[in-house]
């Protein structure tokens, strides 16, 4: 088995231990964590205690230690641009009918994450007849194939040089050699 990292780091007290889960579930809401983690008064105390945890070195060491855990690395970040620039909306289409959407199908095929927005409107028409318009945005292909293209130096934004340069400067006409 392998061994526990925060084995390591400084020890927490409960009511530590419960805001730093707080604070990480929430969102890092620091001032909303003290109040979930039990910390008494009101949001002016919640505030104070929520920041006093943030700067506190242990908490910190395992808050950094909690993050590093669930960073993303480079290749994880490649590889989720590279979908966002491959998403294509028939994978959210019914093979049957490519006007009808089917999220389910979208689901099995592990491509809702590439979904920006997702709306759901229903309206009675006069009849009474009930309508339903369900819309998906996706997130935006061009973006991501920019900023693939400049993380692989496709895109020239800056020039940089090295190399010997030999130079002469004259003065008043006269040469400095």
């Amino acid at each position: 088995m392998g061994q526990d990292p925060t084995a390591a780091l400084p020890r927490l007290t409960n009511k530590q231990r419960a805001w730093l889960a707080a604070y990480l579930g929430n969102g890092g809401n620091a001032t909303k964590a003290a109040q979930a983690a039990g910390y008494s008064g009101d949001s002016g105390g919640w505030r104070s205690r929520g920041a006093e945890n943030v700067a506190n070195r242990s908490i910190r060491a395992h808050l950094d230690a909690e993050m590093a855990q669930h960073a993303m690395g480079r290749p994880e970040v490649l590889w989720r641009k590279a979908q966002i620039a491959r998403a294509d909306i028939d994978d959210f289409l019914a093979e049957a009918d490519a006007t009808t959407l089917d999220l389910e199908q979208a689901r099995r095929l592990g491509v809702m994450p590439l979904v920006r927005e997702l709306t759901r409107e229903e309206w009675y028409d006069k009849d009474g007849t009930l309508h339903v318009e369900v819309k998906v945005k996706l997130y935006d292909k061009q973006a991501a194939l920019r900023d693939l293209a400049r993380i692989h130096g496709l895109f020239t934004d800056k020039v940089e040089l090295s190399g010997a340069l030999a130079l002469e400067v004259t003065i008043g006409g006269r040469s400095n050699d």
